[in-house]
């Protein structure tokens, strides 16, 4: 894991804050940024070449609609991606090394495999079985 995927969230809310148009906020969120980083064991150029290496962002409408668009989890179904994404962003917790890499290296394609859906499905539904829920239990 890199060391900034545990501050990935608060480091993109204060990226966001750098676009202010109140000169005094986007310098609070440099200084902001820099702390985060450095809490984090890491630096600018860090989070430079992490930019750098990231895979290439897929736009909302320019996902397949191929026949995996989707990943059915119980009674609900999403969009694959979302799915992965997920899967890093919040429950990341609930997977082991090998499911939060794979689903990170699938979560900016434009399409995925057979393979790959199965896989995703069943790390989906993994998840979901290990959650505290209130309510109606998925039938997963």
């Amino acid at each position: 894991m890199h060391p900034l995927e545990k501050s990935a969230l608060r480091l993109a809310d204060i990226i966001r804050l750098l676009a202010s148009d109140n000169d005094g906020e986007t310098l609070a969120a440099a200084r902001a940024l820099q702390r985060t980083l450095k809490a984090a064991g890491a630096d600018l150029n860090d989070l430079g070449d992490l930019v750098e290496r990231a895979p290439q962002y897929v736009p909302a409408g320019a996902y397949s609609r191929d026949e995996f668009s989707t990943v059915t989890v119980g009674a609900c179904r999403f969009h694959w991606q979302a799915a992965a994404e997920a899967l890093v962003l919040k429950y990341a917790g609930y997977l082991n090394e090998w499911g939060r890499n794979f689903a990170n290296s699938i979560r900016f394609r434009s399409s995925i495999s057979q393979k790959q859906h199965a896989v995703l499905t069943r790390l989906c539904c993994e998840v979901a079985s290990k959650l505290p829920f209130e309510g109606p239990q998925w039938d997963a």
